[in-house]
C-alpha cells in the first residue's frame, strides 16, 4: 500500500512540474481582486497568479485536514463508547455464566418427560 501511495505521489509531482514549466508565463502574470460592498470597496494590489493558486490550495488542505480531524475525533469517541458497552456486556455475560444452576433443579426442568400412554 505504501509503495502504491509513493508511486501516485511521484506521478502527481511530475505532472505538477510539467504544468508549472509549460505555464510559467501565465502563472507569473499579476492579478488583482476587487470586492464592491455598498458601504466600502476592497481591492488588492497586483498579485502573481501562482501565489493565489498556492493560497487557495493551502486553504483547501487546511479545511479538509480540519474536517478529517473532526471526523476522526468523532469516530474515536464512538469507539470508546462501544468499547465501554462491550466491556459492560462481557462483565454481565461472565456474571451470568458463573451463576449456579439451582433454578432448573427446583422447577424440575431437565428431567425426562413421562411417556404418553394411548395410541394418540
Amino acid at each position: 500500500m505504501n509503495l502504491l501511495r509513493s508511486i501516485i505521489l511521484f506521478i502527481a509531482v511530475i505532472l505538477l512540474l510539467i504544468f508549472v514549466i509549460q505555464n510559467g508565463g501565465v502563472l507569473s502574470s499579476p492579478v488583482s481582486f476587487q470586492m464592491d460592498l455598498f458601504v466600502k470597496d476592497f481591492s488588492t494590489g497586483p498579485v502573481p497568479l501562482y501565489s493565489v493558486l498556492l493560497l487557495v490550495f493551502c486553504s483547501g488542505l487546511l479545511i479538509s485536514g480540519l474536517w478529517g480531524l473532526v471526523h476522526r475525533l468523532r469516530l474515536r469517541s464512538q469507539n470508546r463508547q462501544v468499547s465501554r458497552l462491550l466491556q459492560e456486556r462481557e462483565r454481565e455475560l461472565n456474571s451470568l455464566r458463573n451463576l449456579p444452576v439451582l433454578e432448573a433443579q427446583e422447577t424440575g426442568a431437565g428431567q425426562p418427560l413421562p411417556e404418553r400412554q394411548g395410541g394418540n
